[in-house]
């Protein structure tokens, strides 16, 4: 299983990304990969902020600008198998206090995964 980030995802998307083909084959791989919460909430605002490739697919479809931004949530979601896990709970987060569980495992994890081991 693979946790995979919003960069990678965005990367896969931009035409222009130096990293495109690669991220494509990371995540054209037939293996078990999961997004959450955070990447979902992020890559929606990445997509929005794109507004040519927004409005464009509204309009071709005859969506609202919202509409299109999930309608493109859900075809990354499928285009690439990606796997939605919801987290919900809650933890304690030192010095912070309550956090909810995918924003505390995602800043746990980010050392590890950006290390490479």
């Amino acid at each position: 299983m693979s946790y995979v980030d919003t960069s990678v995802i965005v990367a896969a998307l931009d035409q222009l990304d130096s990293s495109r083909q690669q991220a494509r084959a990371l995540l054209e791989k037939g293996e078990y990969k999961v997004v959450s919460e955070p990447v979902i909430a992020e890559l929606a605002s990445v997509l929005s902020r794109r507004h040519g490739m927004v409005s464009d697919m509204a309009k071709e479809l005859g969506l609202l600008p919202g509409e299109a931004v999930i309608a493109l949530l859900i075809y990354v979601l499928r285009r690439f198998s990606l796997r939605y896990k919801s987290i919900e709970e809650y933890a304690r987060f030192p010095s912070i206090g309550r956090m909810h569980r995918a924003v505390l495992t995602a800043a746990t994890l980010a050392p590890v995964l950006g290390s490479g081991h």
